[in-house]
């Protein structure tokens, strides 16, 4: 973890910690269901996170990971997207609009989104220790590695097992896909607070468009209710919009498997606060940001305030290890049936499943190591989505158990098959967002699929 602190237009603080390693026109392809709604949409509607209500679309954003599928081609399937016509100032937060507006900034320069961040963004501003992609950090010499453990009582005895870069390609890279430092994050946050301006006075990005990304678009009301936080938090563009303890601040985070980051800014008091952490499953972000900003700024402590580093930060990482033990369980799926058994052949199953908005599904047969003395009756299947693999349980009837994992962020759902008038599977459904099922049309004649039970 890293943690830099830039107050009054000095860094007043960069250290490490732990362990760290061994209204614009869019592109062609955008068109929603509703043409109407395509036409009438403007780069702050998609900016603002207010054009999609989830967690309906939260499939579409499953279906964008770990694609081999281009960032436009992924475009083109939101035709298919039922999105509501009617706009609502309540926060939609989602991360496929952001490649939308991405790809749109990309084609009025002429140019790809990734060459545009660096033309506009990097050098301009003078972030040399910013850039693109996990690929492309992997190649540098000065970088941390990604870590997860496996639950919250090894997190505190400090047994984290040590993940690898993800190199596939990142279709939600507007969204997030930059790798950077601290001080980068500093120099950034404070030409935001400067209204575009670098160290020097020199204008570098837009005033007016700066001021905009600042204005409140988005409205999120918090359920928590807390003497130190405003009771309401509203988005602007790519920034929340908030107070602590009566002082203005803007922040956003980002996430990522074995990565995290925070960047906080207090315009009013000019003080900015950026955190950098090689691992996902963890708090102290939010918290760490309030215990500085109590400490340089001198704020006051409530009667009913908690330690923020060893109360509330301890207390919310322990949270999010038990959802994502739960998740891992699948104690959120419908209950199994016991005793019941799968009447649909096998290799019926096996087969290429396509949807037009979600992309592809394959099974393939597992062939077990003859090895290991294995019966042919022992046959399983594997179930596959863009660079996604994962053996398949029986759960009961024609439905089967699968858990999606990237470094210690699980996804249990269940895959049923359906049979056609013939007799044979014809479909498949799987349960991307309770209680929603999303359904797959099995190609026919599909290309024969195997795979062998072994670790490469």
């Amino acid at each position: 973890m890293s943690v830099a602190v830039m107050y009054k237009g000095e860094v007043i603080f960069a250290e490490g910690f732990g362990k760290r390693n061994e209204h614009q026109p869019f592109t062609k392809e955008f068109e929603l269901k509703d043409p109407v709604l395509t036409s009438q949409l403007t780069m702050a509607d998609l900016l603002s996170h207010r054009t999609l209500t989830l967690p309906s679309f939260a499939p579409v954003e499953l279906s964008w990971l770990r694609s081999c599928t281009t960032r436009r081609e992924l475009i083109t399937r939101l035709r298919h997207a039922s999105i509501p016509q009617k706009l609502t100032p309540n926060l939609n937060y989602n991360n496929v609009m952001y490649a939308v507006a991405g790809e749109a900034a990309a084609n009025v320069a002429g140019t790809t989104y990734e060459q545009l961040v660096h033309d506009k963004v990097i050098p301009p501003l003078g972030l040399s220790n910013t850039g693109c992609s996990q690929k492309a950090m992997k190649k540098l010499e000065n970088r941390a590695s990604p870590y997860h453990a496996d639950s919250f009582s090894k997190a505190q005895a400090g047994e984290f097992r040590k993940g690898e870069y993800d190199e596939s390609y990142m279709a939600f890279a507007p969204a997030g896909d930059l790798h950077s430092n601290v001080l980068d994050l500093l120099k950034w946050g404070k030409v935001i607070v400067d209204g575009g301006k670098v160290k020097g006075g020199k204008q570098v990005l837009s005033k007016e468009s700066v001021e905009m990304t600042v204005t409140p678009q988005s409205i999120l009301e918090i359920q928590t209710k807390s003497p130190e936080l405003s009771h309401s938090f509203t988005y602007g563009l790519g920034w929340g919009l908030a107070t602590y303890k009566g002082h203005n601040c803007y922040t956003h985070s980002g996430a990522y498997p074995g990565s995290s980051a925070n960047l906080r800014l207090f315009p009013d008091d000019d003080l900015i606060i950026a955190q950098l952490r090689n691992i996902n499953s963890s708090a102290l972000g939010v918290y760490t940001d309030f215990f500085i900003a109590d400490k340089i700024l001198n704020l006051p402590t409530y009667s009913t305030s908690e330690d923020w580093l060893f109360d509330k930060a301890v207390k919310a990482t322990a949270e999010i290890y038990e959802g994502l033990e739960k998740e891992r369980e699948g104690k959120g799926l419908s209950a199994r049936v016991e005793g019941t058994v799968s009447v649909l052949p096998r290799e019926d199953m096996v087969g290429r499943f396509e949807n037009p908005l979600y992309g592809v599904i394959t099974i393939a047969r597992v062939i077990p190591d003859k090895d290991e003395g294995k019966d042919e009756e022992e046959e399983g299947l594997e179930f596959s989505y863009n660079e996604y693999r994962c053996k398949m349980e029986h759960y009961h009837y024609e439905t089967f158990r699968i858990v999606l994992e990237d470094l210690g962020v699980f996804e249990a759902k269940l895959v049923s098959f359906e049979a056609g008038s013939d007799g044979h599977v014809a479909r498949l459904s799987i349960n991307f967002e309770e209680p929603d099922l999303v359904r797959f049309v099995k190609v026919k004649d599909p290309i024969a699929t195997t795979v062998a039970d072994k670790e490469e």
